[in-house]
């Protein structure tokens, strides 16, 4: 895959993430909190319902006290029933209870609609009523071994709810359900049993639930706490299969009641759906929207790249390597700077590849040279043999040195293909040079050595780097053997590489003449094929670095009239051979 699109698909998939958590986190956080509040909301609802319920109860309650502690001057409904905790009672004062009932009892209930009937039911079953519709006891019920009777019994004077679904022994009761609240009534000093009150509504008297309620709630239902029993409810059954409908049930701490509270989430579940769809295409949107200026910029930022890797290739592809100054190369940014870089390294290259060349060529013409010497060389050897005989036999000692001495020259310097031997080799060869040149000049020339360490002796060395230097040192600081003088060669370590130093105390040279020959060092390479002065130095600098590199080669120190020290810098190589001088 090309970078370019990489850079796309990367960018947009980080984009793309980065959106969903984003949204996912905005949904997380709206869901959140609209569940908190239709849940608060809910809440309020049903602890305002919670507390109406108390309200109304709390009435009937006071009801049934006030029925209780009724008295008028003349009449006390407590004392009075005390006599029905016997049987010493008349008929007569049965009437007359029941009368006094239904004045106090229609006194309590006056314009109270939503009760049917107020009743008090004695111990021994004596039913005493007033009812403000049509609805009352039926004549002769005894209502002692009813759940809701005995359960107010044992309530201990607290109140009681019962539902009667069906109940026959109501009067005009058609068979509906009915509301019972009931508490015992116990005389005040001697807690003893004087009957049950008992107010008597319509299962509507709880409608009040269903006013001013959320939208979202379809009902609720009054349960009986202690019994589980259904009190009152407004939900049907079909609403009841709702799969998004939740019950919330809350219980009153004043009453065994609790009631519980159908709330449709359909609506929100709806709203939360349509959030939700709302995200994903405004992320959807945000993410095409994005594509145009990613692809732009990612162009933008992946073509410079793009055509230095289309230059490379076709540089690899054809062996060529150039590259066209382009807009990218003066940026003042990476981009500038990789295009220069490798400008940079396309020269280095090509510079290599010069050199390269040259030496190869030379190699070449020395391989030639080498081929040509090899035809003639035993022809050399067997003449300056038969030379130095002749001088033996005529006992010139100076004619048979020379001879031996150049013999042993020119079998070093044309020994086949070999362009390396150790270092004692090659200061044998400059004995031997200087041993003509001493023959020649019929003078001794002042030559030392000096190794450190011994082992530097072994070390493996380019062929015929050293003569040329001594050659140099008798013709330019000695003027050709005129001037006497001494010549040093030191060879020591440096760090881990090896310095020879050869040294003269001859004339030495101006500035200008020095500038001149280290300039032409520095281009060896290219000065070998042109240059007709210093062509040894020249020589032994072009080899040295085409062989080891630009680090080692020659370096020249000189001042007028104190000498010259030319230093070869060459990396180690340590090998004993027999040939060890």
């Amino acid at each position: 895959m090309k970078i370019q699109r990489k850079l796309v698909l990367y960018t947009l998939v980080i984009t793309g993430l980065s959106l969903i958590f984003l949204g996912l986190s905005s949904f997380t956080y709206y869901y959140t909190n609209s569940s908190k509040e239709m849940k608060a909301n809910t809440n309020m609802v049903m602890n305002q319902a919670m507390t109406t319920i108390n309200h109304q109860i709390d009435e009937l309650d006071i009801l049934t006290e006030k029925a209780q502690f009724y008295s008028k001057s003349s009449y006390n409904l407590m004392n009075d029933l005390h006599k029905y905790n016997s049987t010493n009672y008349s008929n007569e004062d049965t009437y007359h209870t029941n009368e006094e009932v239904r004045g106090i009892f229609s006194t309590l209930l006056y314009r109270t609609d939503y009760i049917n009937f107020l009743a008090i039911i004695t111990p021994n079953g004596h039913i005493f009523s007033y009812s403000n519709t049509h609805k009352d006891f039926s004549y002769g019920f005894n209502p002692l071994h009813e759940k809701w009777y005995k359960e107010a019994v044992q309530a201990k004077g607290d109140i009681v709810l019962n539902i009667q679904q069906e109940n026959d022994n109501i009067v005009n009761g058609k068979g509906e359900p009915t509301l019972f609240f009931t508490r015992a009534v116990y005389d005040f000093y001697s807690r003893k049993l004087l009957g049950v009150m008992l107010v008597n509504c319509e299962t509507d008297y709880f409608d009040f639930l269903s006013e001013d309620s959320l939208r979202n709630i379809k009902g609720f239902q009054l349960i009986k706490a202690t019994s589980q029993e259904t009190l009152y409810e407004n939900i049907n059954d079909s609403q009841q299969t709702n799969s998004y409908l939740h019950k919330e049930t809350l219980t009153s701490k004043k009453y065994p009641v609790k009631i519980t509270a159908f709330i449709d989430y359909s609506s929100y579940h709806e709203l939360l759906s349509k959030t939700l769809i709302t995200i994903i295409i405004i992320l959807l949107s945000v993410l095409f929207a994005s594509f145009i200026p990613l692809y732009y910029f990612s162009k933008r930022f992946t073509s410079p790249i793009i055509q230095l890797s289309r230059v490379m290739g076709d540089n690899s592809r054809n062996n060529v390597y150039t590259i066209e100054e382009t807009k990218y190369t003066t940026r003042k940014n990476e981009i500038g700077t990789l295009y220069k870089e490798y400008e940079k390294m396309i020269v280095t290259l090509n510079q290599y590849l010069i050199d390269k060349i040259a030496y190869e060529k030379t190699l070449l013409k020395t391989e030639m040279d080498v081929y040509k010497n090899q035809i003639d060389s035993h022809f050399l050897y067997n003449t300056l043999e038969s030379i130095n005989s002749l001088a033996e036999l005529e006992n010139m000692d100076d004619i048979s040195s020379i001879t031996l001495a150049l013999s042993d020259m020119f079998r070093y310097a044309s020994n086949g293909f070999v362009n390396e031997s150790q270092l004692s080799n090659e200061l044998k060869h400059v004995e031997d040079y200087l041993k003509i040149q001493e023959i020649r000049y019929q003078k001794k020339l002042n030559y030392k050595v000096f190794m450190h360490p011994a082992e530097l002796y072994y070390s493996t060395v380019p062929k015929l780097i050293l003569q040329p230097l001594i050659e140099n040192a008798i013709n330019h600081g000695f003027n050709r053997g005129r001037m006497d003088g001494q010549i040093s060669v030191n060879v020591s370590c440096k760090e881990n590489d090896l310095l020879i130093q050869v040294c003269d105390n001859g004339k030495g040279m101006s500035k200008e003449q020095l500038d001149t020959i280290r300039k032409q060092l520095k281009q060896a390479s290219i000065k070998i094929k042109h240059t007709e002065s210093h062509i040894g130095l020249i020589n032994i600098q072009t080899r040295l670095v085409l062989t080891f590199g630009e680090k080692y080669g020659l370096s020249v120190e000189s001042q007028e009239m104190k000498g010259t020290t030319v230093s070869v810098l060459l990396p180690i190589s340590l090998e004993r051979t027999e040939n060890y001088v």
